[in-house]
C-alpha cells in the first residue's frame, strides 16, 4: 500500500472511530463529509447530510450567531461555540463545538461536536437549587470539615447582619452569644461527625451585638463514597415566636 493510501486509510479509521461527531464543511457551511457519530447525533443518514447546510440543524434565532462564526473561523481559523441542534426528528439536543481550519487551500472546516445535553440540564439543576438557597426563607450556611465556613446565603446576611466577606473562612462560633449550653455543642459535635442530623436551638448574637433564637437543622453532606465532605446549617430566626410564647405565658399567669 502506497505511503498515501495508507495516510488515506489511517485518516478515515481515526475520522470514523472519533468519540465526537464530526463534520466538514466550507466556510459557506455546506457539508462535504461526516462520520457515523454525526449521522447518530442528527438522525439523518450520511447521505443526507452531505446535501444540507448545518444551518438547517440550527435553531433560526442562532443563525446569525452561526454565520458570524463562520467568519470568524476565514479569520482565525479556531472557534469554539455551544448551543442546540435540532435532530431530524425535531428534538433538540445542546453541543459543544470546537471547529478548525482543516484543509486550508480548499478552504474546509471540521467540526468536533460533542452532546453535552447531560451536563447542561445538571448545570440547569444546579442553577436552580442555587437560586432555591440564596433566595429562599431560611438561614443556610456551609462548612468545610474544621468548621470554616464555605457559603452563607442571604438570609444569613439578612439576619445576622454579617456579609459573606465577613464570616468567610471563619467559624460559625462568631455568632456565639455565651449563653448555649457546652453540653449542647458537644452533642451537636458527636451526632455529625458520625453522619447523624441534629436538631436545635441556638442563642445567636447579631453583628451589631443584638441577640436572637435561631431553630437550627445541621446535617453533614456525604459523597457518593460515603465520606463526609461538609456540613450544612438550615435555620430560621425564632426570636419573635419566643417572644409570642413568653408574653402567653406571663398572661396565662395573670
Amino acid at each position: 500500500m502506497a505511503d498515501k493510501e495508507k495516510a488515506k486509510y489511517r485518516y478515515k479509521l481515526l475520522f470514523e472511530r472519533s468519540s465526537d461527531a464530526l463534520f466538514i464543511h466550507d466556510a459557506e457551511g455546506w457539508i462535504k463529509d461526516v462520520n457515523q457519530k454525526a449521522s447518530h447525533m442528527l438522525g439523518y443518514k450520511p447521505e443526507e447530510l452531505k446535501q444540507m447546510n448545518i444551518k438547517d440543524f440550527t435553531p433560526n434565532w442562532l443563525k446569525v450567531r452561526v454565520a458570524r462564526s463562520l467568519n470568524q473561523m476565514k479569520e482565525s481559523g479556531l472557534s469554539h461555540s455551544e448551543h442546540e441542534l435540532i435532530r431530524k426528528d425535531g428534538s433538540t439536543i445542546y453541543v459543544s463545538i470546537n471547529a478548525s481550519l482543516f484543509d486550508p487551500e480548499e478552504g474546509l472546516i471540521l467540526g468536533a461536536v460533542r452532546d453535552i445535553s447531560k451536563n447542561k440540564q445538571n448545570e440547569n439543576e444546579l442553577k436552580k437549587l442555587y437560586t432555591a438557597v440564596e433566595q429562599g426563607p431560611s438561614v443556610v450556611v456551609i462548612t468545610d470539615l474544621k468548621a470554616r465556613i464555605e457559603y452563607v446565603n442571604r438570609k444569613f446576611q439578612e439576619v445576622t447582619g454579617y456579609t459573606f466577606e465577613d464570616v468567610r473562612g471563619k467559624n460559625p462560633r462568631i455568632l456565639n452569644s455565651g449563653d448555649n449550653p457546652k453540653s449542647m455543642y458537644r452533642e451537636m459535635w458527636h451526632n455529625i461527625k458520625r453522619g447523624k442530623e441534629w436538631v436545635g436551638e441556638f442563642i445567636n448574637r447579631k453583628k451589631n451585638g443584638e441577640t436572637y433564637w435561631e431553630e437550627a437543622n445541621i446535617s453533614p453532606v456525604i459523597d457518593n463514597a460515603g465520606k463526609i465532605v461538609n456540613y450544612v446549617k438550615v435555620a430560621q430566626d425564632i426570636t419573635e415566636r419566643k417572644r409570642q410564647r413568653k408574653d402567653s405565658e406571663k398572661t396565662e399567669i395573670f
